[in-house]
């Protein structure tokens, strides 16, 4: 993608700039080629270094990356779409395309792609914002980047300007097929970029001494806070699995809790308290207050088979056998643990998720060669 559009504008740039830009130009035209050459290229001085050096590390070239997971991008994609078309206006909310995507996933022409992991991004943003946030937000952000790229049109002649698309372009490009402006340290740099495009914004005259103050307060908040969140991941970071200990684990759960009123770290309080429920039938209100809240966002396989076992013994049976068969559509690599999990119960209405688990099976071994074996109950064990 880089090269299909570097290699038009470099040619172009090469051709009718000036001297600064006409070099500007040259230069991209050769990067674009050296891109287009070594996917070709690649590949052979890979196994040459691996012969040499007696070692065996896959490198996939770009081509080899779009061979083998293009087609999942394709499905997020279309489901960022449909879930566009059922709310056009406001989107489904902020980070809830993670949930949407496991939801659709039950459907066979989804599930046949399988990738047994989490897609909490469709790997386009624009889809990506137009799931989430509707088509208002979307077309905010969308006029402001169409609004600094107008520029380009009047300036294409001018160093800075050029430079400031050529580096733009690479983040916009990358965020068509990945998810690179969600991360601070991809959209830093691509606001800066958009800067350089646009030197003719509005502008507010500071005295000299109200702009460091200002600097100032935004540094000491900026400073602050990563102090205050470096802190929370010591706080955090040690005490998200459970230890051997109930004594160590009970003070572990009490300091989750505590985290879980903070802004800044309630998602992971949530789910490290997560890695701590055992699905029973004792503090269901607890757990799954907990339960659902993350699974409303990002539903994974340990979360949901907890979440759809107690659903199933709080009487939700409909929810539960949802639950279930999105986690088995969706985590084919997880059918051991959902095997297990169920057959530790004997109550009926958690033994009928077994057949959510078996029809996805029965679906990955019909459709796509999977060999997923179905365990035997422990009761047929003991019969035996």
């Amino acid at each position: 993608m880089y090269a299909v559009a570097w290699l038009p504008a470099g040619l172009f740039l090469w051709w009718r700039g000036g001297e600064i830009v006409r070099q500007f130009g040259k230069a991209l035209s050769i990067a674009a080629v050296l891109i287009i050459v070594m996917q070709f290229l690649a590949p052979l001085v890979n196994e040459l270094l691996q012969a040499l050096l007696k070692a065996k590390n896959e490198v996939p070239t770009g081509l080899d990356r779009i061979d083998s997971n293009g087609s999942r991008r394709l499905v997020e994609w279309e489901k960022a779409w449909l879930a566009f078309l059922q709310h056009p206006w406001l989107g489904l909310g902020w980070g809830a395309y993670g949930a949407q995507s496991i939801a659709l996933q039950v459907r066979p022409e989804f599930a046949i792609v399988s990738e047994s992991v989490l897609f909490t991004h469709a790997h386009n943003s624009v889809l990506n914002l137009l799931a989430e946030t509707g088509i208002f937000a979307t077309a905010i952000i969308v006029a402001g980047i169409t609004w600094a790229f107008a520029n380009l049109w009047r300036n294409w002649n001018q160093p800075v300007v050029v430079f400031g698309a050529a580096l733009a372009i690479v983040s916009i490009l990358h965020s068509l097929v990945e998810y690179p402006l969600w991360y601070f340290h991809f959209l830093g740099p691509f606001v800066v970029a958009l800067l350089l495009l646009r030197s003719d914004g509005p502008q507010c005259q500071v005295p000299a001494i109200a702009a460091r103050i200002s600097w100032t307060i935004w540094a000491a908040m900026a400073l602050t806070i990563s102090v205050l969140g470096a802190q929370l991941y010591l706080k955090i970071y040690p005490i998200m699995d459970p230890a051997k200990d109930e004594k160590i684990n009970a003070a572990r759960i009490q300091t989750l809790e505590g985290l879980r009123s903070n802004p800044l770290i309630d998602f992971y309080a949530d789910f490290g308290l997560s890695n701590y429920i055992v699905a029973s039938k004792s503090e269901m209100p607890w757990k799954l207050g907990i339960l659902r809240n993350l699974n409303a966002i990002r539903p994974y396989p340990g979360q949901m088979t907890d979440q759809a076992v107690m659903e199933a013994l709080n009487g939700n049976q409909a929810l539960a056998q949802q639950l279930m068969r999105q986690a088995a559509f969706a985590y084919p690599e997880s059918y051991d643990y959902f095997y297990e999990t169920l057959f530790k119960f004997d109550e009926p209405a958690v033994r009928a998720l077994v057949k959510e688990v078996d029809e996805g099976r029965e679906f990955f071994n019909r459709n796509l060669d999977f060999k997923l074996k179905r365990p035997t109950p422990p009761e047929e064990e003991t019969v035996n």
